[in-house]
């Protein structure tokens, strides 16, 4: 009798829109209430728009949280803003879709997202465009938290697949065989 119940109410809770369709226009028919009905309609979408509120308060917060750092992962940003780190990583995944034309950058390295902010990918752009390779990247790199090769070469593959990564005016061979005759 309990599982009848609560199939009930888990039918009645994926249909609530479609019962509360039937109830206002049940209200209309009737004279005297359609003022009421009108009021139920009007609340409804008051409601509906206010869902949208968290939301996008939630959004304008990891952006925010994000900003500040000029690398951080996911589970550093699930700390900070006290969420579960799949809400975050949702986010991230959301994010990382709709980055072409963005200049900070998304990655998903080892299990984890990382965000890199713009004054990264303008500096590791800035280094690659010299000729430097990913040895040369990451020295050049560590005031912005780059601690790893693997990284450098996943931000290198992400830019590369979302076209973002330029032509080289100096070759990694030309800038390694300058460097060793000067």
């Amino acid at each position: 009798m309990v599982n009848k119940v609560v199939i009930f109410f888990k039918r009645v809770g994926r249909n609530w829109f479609l019962i509360f369709i039937v109830v206002v226009i049940f209200i209309f028919l009737i004279p005297n209430l359609r003022i009421l009905a009108i009021w139920l309609v009007g609340i409804a979408i008051v409601l509906y728009l206010l869902s949208y509120l968290p939301n996008l308060f939630f959004r304008s917060f990891l952006s925010g949280v994000m900003k500040d750092y000029l690398m951080i992962e996911e589970d550093t940003i699930a700390y900070i803003m006290r969420k579960p780190i799949r809400e975050i990583r949702e986010e991230l995944f959301k994010l990382s879709q709709k980055q072409r034309n963005k200049s900070y950058l998304i990655v998903f390295h080892e299990n984890r997202y990382i965000y890199f902010h713009a004054q990264t990918i303008a500096k590791f752009l800035e280094l690659y465009q010299k000729g430097f390779g990913e040895k040369e990247i990451l020295d050049g790199m560590k005031d912005y938290d780059l601690l790893k090769k693997s990284e450098v070469k996943c931000i290198m593959t992400n830019l590369k697949t979302l076209n973002r990564l330029p032509e080289r005016e100096v070759s990694v061979k030309e800038f390694r065989d300058k460097d060793r005759y000067q």
